[in-house]
């Protein structure tokens, strides 16, 4: 042998060696378990992936069956792509199970010498473990989705913004007359459907949430059925993915039918329509009995030439005056069952003080906590109030040339404070509720107890300067 075809020995096994070193480098790279075998499945070369899986280096596993490490040591594994491709000299592959409880997608792919003879097969295998778990974890969380829209009757669709298409279910198709199949993947068709008069609201909706100013789309609109009727669809989605610039490319959302709702909703408007006009029919009478009651009284009060008959006449006018206030105060109350404390006894007051032919002289001064009161209560209230004043107005300030009332009402830990004070003659003594023989103090002593409260008079020696009357009530 020549020096020249020596060295060209030399240069090739070289070649040879930078060549294997290549290719153990690429393959020792790929995370891949990939392994080389004979006929009778011996490892004849592994790269590093595949030794570290079974905890080995690849020399401890060159010349050994290769489902020693992988299967069972006693024989192939079943349905073996290694097997069958050294049988069939095609590809083969399949998904298999190792004892360990991980799951392989496994190919066996034939090698063949320049003259076509089989001398092997790779194996390649691929833990494909975590990706089957996310794939059934996925799997089972569409199914618990499906099982939950089809027990609540709810249509749903999901939007791709990217392709523009959207995906619907029956349920959706069904609201709307509609087999799932007539039903196109547009966007444009689900404009079609929508009423005219809803549209721009609608679309403004959804528009608003993918732009980021709404948390969530949430829109009651029309849509046209099949039959040519309209039922009220209640729309509710939000975005369920974005795109590498944060710009919403995916939206998920439910329809839900809620024509049978609208409906009973139309019927109630319409009821509590018929409601208040038959209450403001029922409060222009009543309020026209009642002026027409203290007018008769106001009369009668006039006609009769005695003075203790046409002071209980007048006094039976003020009753009516306050029932009436009260009553045109809980018709423009928003709220039936209670009413505000100080926007019924205000004008109350002046209501009263303004029957009496002294009013001229006399000064008010009203000091009144706001406070809710419930109705029942604030109708005796008002009537025991015009008891008081009635009784004020009437004898406290004779012979005088002015006099001054003060009036004031507060809410300490749940309790109605009232104090109604006049700066008048005073009476002899503080007046004894319980045993009063006047009608005017009997009733006082009714109200009050119908309050569940106390009452007090301070007079004489005890208050210098007039009358004041406490009531004390809990809400």
């Amino acid at each position: 042998m020549t020096d020249q075809n020596k060295q060209a020995i030399i240069n090739a096994e070289e070649e040879l060696k930078k060549s294997e070193a290549q290719k153990n480098a690429i393959l020792n790279g790929i995370t891949t378990n990939i392994a080389f075998v004979d006929k009778n499945l011996n490892i004849i070369w592994v790269n590093k992936a595949a030794a570290e899986s079974v905890k080995k280096t690849p020399e401890e596993m060159i010349g050994r069956a290769c489902h020693v490490f992988w299967a069972d040591p006693s024989k192939p594994c079943p349905n073996c792509p290694t097997l069958k491709a050294f049988q069939t000299k095609k590809t083969e592959q399949t998904i298999m199970r190792t004892p360990d409880g991980r799951i392989w997608e496994e190919k066996g792919e034939p090698v063949f010498d320049p003259e076509g003879n089989l001398i092997g097969v790779v194996e390649i295998a691929a833990d494909i473990t975590e990706r089957v778990r996310m794939e059934e974890a996925l799997r089972q969380s569409e199914q618990r989705l499906q099982f939950v829209l089809q027990g609540s009757r709810l249509g749903f669709w999901d939007w791709n913004l990217e392709t523009n298409e959207v995906q619907r279910n029956e349920r959706w198709a069904e609201m709307l007359g509609y087999r799932l199949d007539d039903i196109e993947f547009t966007v444009k068709q689900w404009i079609d459907f929508i009423h005219p008069d809803d549209r721009e609201m609608a679309l403004k909706s959804i528009n608003d949430h993918i732009e980021g100013r709404t948390p969530i789309h949430r829109a009651e609109y029309r849509m046209r059925t099949k039959d040519g009727r309209y039922k009220w669809i209640l729309d509710q989605a939000m975005a369920v993915s974005v795109d590498k610039n944060g710009k919403v490319n995916r939206m998920s959302g439910t329809h839900t039918d809620i024509t049978s709702s609208k409906l009973d909703e139309e019927k109630i408007k319409s009821l509590l329509a018929e409601k208040e006009l038959m209450l403001k029919e029922v409060h222009h009478r009543l309020k026209n009995n009642m002026n027409t009651v203290a007018s008769l009284l106001a009369l009668q009060e006039e006609l009769v030439k005695d003075e203790a008959a046409a002071a209980a006449l007048k006094d039976s006018r003020n009753r009516v005056m306050s029932m009436k206030v009260l009553y045109d105060k809980l018709y423009r109350s928003d709220d039936f069952k209670e009413t505000s404390f100080k926007d019924y006894i205000s004008p109350l007051v002046e209501e009263i003080v303004n029957n009496f032919p002294n009013r001229a002289i006399v000064k008010i001064e009203k000091n009144i906590e706001d406070f809710k009161i419930g109705a029942k209560k604030i109708s005796s209230l008002g009537i025991l109030i015009n008891e008081l004043l009635t009784n004020i107005m009437k004898y406290a300030f004779t012979g005088r040339e002015s006099g001054l009332i003060s009036i004031s009402a507060s809410l300490i830990n749940n309790m109605v404070r009232v104090s109604v004070r006049d700066d008048g003659v005073g009476m002899p003594e503080p007046a004894d509720f319980s045993k009063a023989e006047g009608f005017g103090f009997q009733l006082v002593e009714m109200l009050t107890s119908q309050l569940g409260g106390s009452i007090k008079c301070e007079s004489g020696n005890e208050n210098k300067n007039g009358t004041e009357f406490i009531l004390e009530f809990g809400l």
